[in-house]
């Protein structure tokens, strides 16, 4: 069950990396496989714990194996194969199954950038490969297994555990959500099992099982929202609709920054202030009485 929560998790990644026009398809020959403008990007998806991996390992046969199957059947497309693994890259026990004196996958990878090719071979036609896979590397030459073969199967390994990849899901799908979508982040943390369920889904019953980045997108807006009965969202409408009418009559009031004194309301509880009306009424008596003959300008008590 671990391994194949692996294989869930590390397919919802890809479904999210997915660019307009790529396809995802789920266990078709390998764990999945991504298709876009003619080429076939194939990926096995192992959770192998502390083991490590070796050209003898099982998987890596097996992906070998299928990675022929797949050009065989699609003679007009690009096949690549991604061997995906928690397991690092190990040393093979008898040094007859090492290439150039390392790790025969290690040396892969410089065979398929500039080394020589003709140790890889030569391990490779003797590590028990199926009759198929042995036919299609007698069938060519250096510089041919290396453009044809060598580059186009990727050993992934050393990849992060279980709970690293639910970590990255769940962070990814985040991102996706703000920056494709303005939602929260909490939710896209919150519609990691709304994805995993939809990919199981879809291994399970979906005919092809293929996903592709417009479903991907419009699985998630569906989620998140909420959906009113028709009958509520009339009456809605409705309300909304009388009220704009009920204010068509009505003026619109403009702002203004003065305002006239006798147009602003008072409040609805007026507090008396006794101290301040005595205050007021002296000085208006002050005011009334008629200045001093003697000196003008001047009031008089």
């Amino acid at each position: 069950m671990r391994g194949y929560a692996y294989q869930l998790y590390t397919s919802a990644l890809a479904w999210i990396e997915l660019r307009n026009q790529e396809e995802l398809y789920l266990e078709v020959a390998e764990d999945y496989a991504v298709a876009a403008q003619g080429a076939l990007k194939a990926v096995q998806v192992k959770d192998t714990g502390p083991s490590t991996v070796t050209i003898n390992s099982e998987g890596v046969q097996e992906a070998l194996d299928a990675f022929v199957d797949l050009v065989e059947r699609n003679p007009q497309t690009n096949v690549f194969v991604h061997y995906l693994s928690t397991s690092p890259i190990g040393q093979e026990r008898a040094v007859a199954d090492r290439a150039g004196g390392k790790p025969t996958l290690e040396y892969w990878r410089s065979a398929a950038a500039a080394a020589d090719v003709a140790p890889l071979r030569k391990v490779l036609l003797a590590s028990g490969l199926s009759e198929r896979v042995a036919r299609f590397i007698n069938a060519r030459d250096d510089e041919a297994l290396r453009n044809d073969f060598l580059k186009r199967l990727q050993w992934d390994c050393g990849q992060p555990d279980l709970r690293a990849v639910q970590d990255t899901l769940s962070a990814r799908l985040a991102t996706y959500c703000s920056e494709e979508l303005q939602f929260y982040a909490d939710d896209g943390e919150d519609l990691v099992g709304t994805v995993l369920m939809h990919v199981l889904d879809t291994i399970v019953h979906g005919k092809p099982r293929r996903l592709d980045a417009f479903g991907l997108r419009k699985l998630l807006e569906n989620a998140t929202t909420v959906r009113v009965p028709r009958i509520a969202a009339n009456a809605i409408l409705q309300q909304a609709a009388d009220r704009l009418a009920g204010s068509q009559g009505e003026g619109i009031a403009t702002p203004t920054v003065l305002a006239t004194e006798s147009d602003l309301p008072l409040p609805a509880i007026l507090a008396r202030r006794p101290s301040l009306l005595t205050r007021s009424s002296a000085v208006s008596v002050v005011l009334e009485r008629p200045l001093s003959p003697g000196v003008p300008g001047e009031v008089k008590r």
